[in-house]
């Protein structure tokens, strides 16, 4: 709020971005995944309504606050909010159910034996990360996942200019679609870890991937509202529904123990995969260009 140097600017951005990345959806997931394992994907999707729930509303709260007591004062205020609620919330986090002599799920010993006994619930796969990087697993979901975070990155970065240049729509238009996007986010999201808790997480995840493709077909060759809007509806609904899967499948594949560093060097393997596809992305609309 008080910045008026360029270099006051970066330095604000730097601390923000590693206070984001310390108290982002990396910490969070790795915190949800040590305390469930029978609902773990309803409770990821739970933890990730949050996000969705401020994505929705924030155009609405900022513009009100910057139109009413401009830019500074409406970063002071925020700052303000979160160290008057993120601080006492983050004191009630407890890294593992075994910190308070509890089990995840809220299970006793005898429940867990008698489940394993009885092959209900096989006992799970607790890898390092050293073991986990020579499975071919973990490469194989770090690529999927890159994948689907490239096409959510691309309509996410271009779909605004799509609209609006494109189709002609005007900002306001172009913010109500994205606001939809976020909204069927969250109506898969949850719907998605319901499931997920009930059926194949793999098979889930291969179907939000199709969706993903539909719907970015359909956005990329739209030449009506209603096909904007059914594009952005069926994206919108495979983003939510995956997001809960990926991590759950990680927590299933790998274990509890190292989920963190596990989970930390898939999405940078998940990043490099997005950014060589958005750079094979440009080279081919280059190409096609030029022809």
């Amino acid at each position: 709020s008080t910045v008026h140097t360029l270099t006051t600017f970066y330095l604000s951005f730097v601390l923000m971005a590693l206070g984001a990345s310390l108290m982002g959806y990396l910490t969070l997931t790795t915190l949800v995944v040590q305390w469930f394992e029978r609902r773990r994907s309803t409770a990821l999707s739970i933890q990730s309504m949050g996000g969705a729930f401020g994505g929705v509303i924030l155009p609405f709260t900022v513009v009100l606050a910057l139109e009413t007591i401009g830019w500074r004062q409406t970063v002071l205020w925020s700052a303000g909010i979160v160290l008057l609620v993120g601080l006492p919330i983050c004191q009630l986090f407890t890294n593992t159910p075994a910190e308070k002599g509890l089990l995840p799920d809220g299970d006793t010993v005898e429940e867990v034996e008698d489940r394993v006994r009885t092959a209900a619930v096989p006992a799970g796969p607790d890898f390092t990360l050293a073991e986990a990087l020579r499975e071919p697993s973990f490469w194989w979901v770090s690529f999927g996942h890159g994948s689907a975070l490239f096409v959510v990155a691309a309509i996410n970065v271009h779909l605004q200019i799509h609209l609006t240049e494109s189709l002609g729509y005007t900002l306001g238009q172009a913010a109500r679609v994205m606001s939809l996007i976020t909204a069927m986010f969250m109506i898969g999201n949850l719907g998605g870890g319901i499931i997920g808790d009930y059926a194949s997480k793999r098979l889930l995840a291969i179907v939000a991937m199709f969706m993903h493709m539909i719907g970015m077909v359909l956005i990329s060759h739209a030449t009506s509202t209603s096909i904007v809007i059914l594009g952005s509806v069926i994206h919108g609904l495979a983003w939510g529904g995956r997001g809960p899967q990926m991590a759950a499948i990680r927590a299933e594949y790998f274990g509890r123990a190292s989920f963190g560093k596990i989970m930390g060097v898939s999405n940078r393997s998940e990043e490099h995969t997005s950014e060589l596809q958005s750079r094979l992305h440009l080279v081919c609309r280059l190409l096609l260009e030029k022809k």
